[in-house]
């Protein structure tokens, strides 16, 4: 499996501009099994204090945005506490890269988002059940995601598809992205 990796973006411009992003990829154990993504169900785990290692090293390079992704980071135990201590540090945005499967518990969502989870980008498959859970290898993800959606939208958090298109699905974005914009979605990454 690969291991967890830590990365910095800048944000796009013809000048050498700061970094913006701080990435955080604390693990790869997913609850879902997507055609051609590498995460398992016991992948390897970055510590918590490498984690808040990270989260010092970025602010003293100047960094303010964190993206946590994976894997899923909803399923850390830590994931709460490491998102406080992102807000404690002065990270102004944290946004959680998920497949919203444990969005759907609304506790969840509620506690993500009292911690100060500012943004969600959850990946989409397809415009329905069939195709999600398809793609996705794992039934019931598609019901999962949209109630994780709509508990996301609840808590008032900024929300966001990140549409993973695949050669069967290519002529149904447009579908898709209706789909989601419908459920309040209002931005997509493809």
């Amino acid at each position: 499996a690969p291991a967890p990796r830590v990365s910095a973006r800048r944000a796009p411009s013809v000048e050498a501009a700061p970094l913006r992003w701080l990435e955080l990829a604390p693990d790869h154990r997913c609850n879902q099994r997507c055609l051609g993504c590498p995460a398992t169900d016991n992948g390897p785990s970055l510590a918590a204090r490498d984690l808040v290692r990270a989260l010092a090293d970025g602010r003293q390079r100047g960094i303010e945005w964190l993206r946590l992704g994976g894997g899923e980071p909803t399923l850390r135990r830590d994931l709460v506490p490491l998102v406080r201590e992102a807000r404690a540090r002065g990270y102004t945005r944290v946004k959680i890269q998920t497949n919203a499967a444990m969005l759907a518990y609304p506790e969840l969502a509620a506690r993500l988002a009292d911690a100060g989870v500012t943004e969600v980008a959850v990946s989409i498959k397809g415009p329905d059940a069939a195709t999600h859970d398809r793609f996705a290898a794992t039934a019931g993800s598609f019901d999962l995601m949209l109630r994780g959606i709509a508990n996301v939208r609840a808590r008032g958090l900024a929300l966001e598809g990140d549409v993973l298109l695949y050669r069967s699905t290519t002529a149904r974005l447009p579908e898709t992205v209706q789909t989601f914009f419908a459920l309040g979605v209002p931005r997509f990454r493809v």
